[in-house]
């Protein structure tokens, strides 16, 4: 990746929030915002709309909204570009989510063979506790990497395949609650363990038989196989812990991933463009704030979706009482179409269809996901980048 490009990045990271996981019930972890159409108003003109999207996906009881947005983005723009239909297409070629959240990591990565099998290089983690944006995992595969694993390899789904009911986000919670109540108990012990000596692995995993078993049994990447669970446990952080857990080792393998089909044709587009550092002495490594307004961010909406490429919005702040800058519920959503729409006395307000990653019980829940625009998108504060697309060129 260009030095330049890699700089971005980092600033990208610096401007990443902690992300909601998808709310149990109304008000936990902050639902505000979403606020839906009113029943009695009437659409006003033409209705922009991207319907070619991939299957919505639902993130459960993970914080990787923005992965979520990336993988539907990556695989809305691979179906423009093969002129696919997108809304029946098959697991193979939908960019994982759980996958792409640790993309943004990666400055650099050894190419891949067909058939290569090692496990992922050490910088893989998920990051479920420090936030991320799709803006950096889009750069990431469009610039650098040109592919990432498929859903077919590394999803939720293989996790948690009975979690089904009403009580299915508590019960993942609970598991991934468990899950990191393991790593803090035993990492240093792991970590600590040589785990080429098969006898000291045989009596730390006698000894941890219900947390190792749990570990198993929940996760299919590490299986049964003696000493991987330790392997994973010794993994220098909880994210790069989880990555071993929910992304198998052959998912690294080429086959088994989704390329990018415009990698090097497009170009990752900003609004508000993030701004540069400054090299005065006295703003040395400072970048001066960039601001953006409704009504700009509305014909950036419009432009892109009359291209048919949808959006990311993010930087949205979830809280019961918004804050820009002390904001403890993070969201990100792709908007996919535009309309207006006129009450009675024919006062007129914009709305946004959005593809949210809290899963098609919440789309159908919600108009399919038709809100009013401005009251969501104030809630980014405008803070650079709150939109994220695709551009043709280079």
């Amino acid at each position: 990746m260009k030095r330049t490009r890699l700089a971005f990045l980092l600033l990208l990271a610096a401007l990443a929030t902690p992300a909601a996981a998808q709310p149990a019930a109304d008000g936990l972890g902050g639902v505000w915002g979403f606020s839906p159409v009113p029943s009695d108003r009437s659409t006003r003109g033409p209705v922009q709309e991207v319907t070619n999207l991939p299957p919505v996906t639902g993130q459960g009881a993970l914080g990787i909204c923005f992965a979520h947005v990336a993988s539907t983005m990556l695989t809305a723009e691979n179906c423009r570009k093969l002129k696919t239909d997108c809304t029946t297409i098959a697991d193979a070629e939908v960019f994982s989510p759980l996958a792409l959240a640790s993309a943004w990591r990666r400055s650099e990565r050894k190419p891949e063979t067909p058939d290569a099998s090692a496990s992922p290089a050490p910088t893989e983690g998920l990051l479920v506790d420090e936030g991320g944006n799709a803006a950096m995992v889009l750069q990431v595969v469009a610039y650098d990497t040109g592919s990432s694993p498929s859903i077919e390899c590394a999803s939720r789904r293989i996790m948690t395949p009975d979690y089904t009911d009403e009580t299915a986000t508590d019960r993942e919670l609970a598991m991934w609650n468990r899950t990191k109540a393991i790593f803090k108990q035993l990492h240093d012990e792991a970590k600590a363990l040589d785990v080429d000596c098969t006898a000291c692995v045989a009596s730390f995993e006698s000894s941890h038989a219900a947390d190792v078993a749990f570990l198993t049994e929940t996760f299919p990447a590490i299986g049964p196989k003696k000493g991987r669970s330790v392997s994973a446990l010794a993994q220098p952080d909880y994210g790069q812990f989880l990555y071993r857990l929910a992304v198998p080792a052959q998912c690294a393998r080429l086959s088994r991933q989704v390329q990018f089909e415009s990698m090097h044709k497009v170009r990752v587009k900003f609004y508000p463009q993030p701004p540069a550092s400054t090299d005065t002495a006295a703003n040395k490594g400072k970048a001066a704030p960039a601001t953006g307004n409704y009504r700009q961010a509305i014909e950036f909406i419009r432009t892109s979706l009359a291209d048919q490429r949808p959006l990311a919005l993010g930087q949205i702040c979830l809280d019961k009482i918004p804050s820009a800058n002390k904001c403890k519920n993070s969201h990100e959503v792709v908007i996919a179409g535009l309309k207006t729409t006129c009450d009675a006395k024919g006062r007129c307000a914009e709305a946004i269809k959005v593809v949210n990653s809290w899963g098609m019980g919440w789309q159908k829940a919600n108009s399919d996901g038709w809100v009013d625009a401005k009251t969501l998108i104030d809630r980014t504060f405008y803070q650079a980048p709150i939109l994220t697309w695709f551009v043709d060129g280079q």
